[in-house]
């Protein structure tokens, strides 16, 4: 099994072949690699040498088109396509885009991820046919950063601190939704990643509960007109919030009313391109990968929109509308939910 070297630093993306492979990320320095402090481990790693140097592996992936998998997903793409970006990113302290839910980190950090990547990292592909696969490449040289596939018990503890560090923030969201909506049982029952918060919520409720005290008021109209007044005022600010939503959400596909694109979206440019994605997705919620691969061998077919795109509404497809940005003149297929009429 023959691999070949690419390096972003020196090389041009036209040395990546676009056909199917697997593919080797390699550490270029680790004397001051400051990514590993935040575990409080330094996990061991196997090294590939390549003439009188050897070079800790991070990670294994494998595609159906490597060049889009490493140029376009890993060194130039965003977290929630390339779980190596993600894992990279927490453990250097990136800030997630609470916009995106919490699938990839904000644009400057991207950015600065994607620079960072381009300067310590190096790759060695392979696109055999009679190549190892990307499983078995995993088990020969257990890559630190690859959690999937991986169940060697060398660096066991590092992969479960690197997981929970990429779950880290839906898992706070989870646990600020779930305190509010019950009362924790105890305080010494609180044993959640978000542990103060979720025991002081538990806390708060168990003292409105114990100094909750029952009157009974002599004069119970006195005070009903004016509730009945708050009330009235109340209803009519959630109406009003009410129609002023489906006001905003309502689309005119008249190809000159104004709509700002509110995420990131990799869109169709096809009806029948965004059918097949939309197949992939639900008949394989767990496995995104299989939605990148699509990606990556039907990029003529994909657009990216991002957020703050202004747009127009050509007409309203199947699957979303058919827009057209106004930057540039592309068009793609985006759902309605991510369009908001410009102000």
């Amino acid at each position: 099994m023959k691999f070949k070297i690419f390096d972003p630093v020196q090389d041009s993306i036209n040395n990546l072949p676009e056909s199917k492979g697997v593919f080797i990320v390699l550490l270029k320095r680790i004397d001051h690699y400051f990514i590993f402090e935040s575990t409080g481990l330094f996990p061991d790693f196997s090294n590939y040498e390549i003439g009188k140097w050897c070079y800790p592996i991070a990670y294994i992936g494998g595609s159906v088109n490597l060049r889009s998998r490493i140029w376009n997903q890993c060194l130039n793409g965003t977290a929630d396509k390339m779980t190596l970006r993600k894992s990279i990113g927490v453990l250097m302290g990136l800030k997630f885009d609470q916009s995106n839910g919490y699938k990839r980190f904000i644009k400057p950090d991207e950015t600065m991820l994607s620079e960072w990547m381009r300067d310590n990292l190096m790759f060695l592909y392979c696109d055999e046919q009679e190549s190892l696969t990307e499983v078995e490449l995993i088990a020969k040289f257990n890559p630190p950063f690859n959690i999937k596939n991986n169940t060697n018990p060398v660096n066991a503890e590092f992969r479960e601190i690197l997981s929970g560090l990429r779950n880290d923030v839906s898992l706070i969201s989870a646990d600020v939704i779930s305190s509010a909506d019950h009362v924790s049982p105890s305080i010494q029952e609180c044993h959640s990643p978000n542990e103060k918060i979720d025991c002081a919520l538990s806390t708060n409720n168990e003292s409105h509960n114990t100094n909750i005290k029952i009157t009974h008021s002599s004069t119970p109209a006195k005070y009903s007109k004016t509730r009945i007044a708050l009330g009235i005022v109340v209803i009519m600010v959630i109406l009003y919030n009410i129609f002023s939503w489906i006001g905003n959400n309502l689309v005119n596909a008249d190809g000159k009313t104004q709509y700002v694109v509110t995420q990131d979206f990799l869109a169709a440019v096809d009806n029948e391109t965004a059918q097949t994605l939309n197949a992939i997705k639900l008949e394989n919620p767990n496995e995104p990968e299989l939605l990148y691969d699509y990606a990556a061998i039907h990029w003529d077919k994909l657009i990216d929109f991002y957020q703050g795109d202004v747009v127009v509404v050509l007409k309203e497809e199947g699957y979303g509308c058919k827009v057209k940005r106004l930057s540039d003149g592309m068009k793609g297929i985006i759902p309605k939910r991510m369009l908001s009429k410009k102000r």
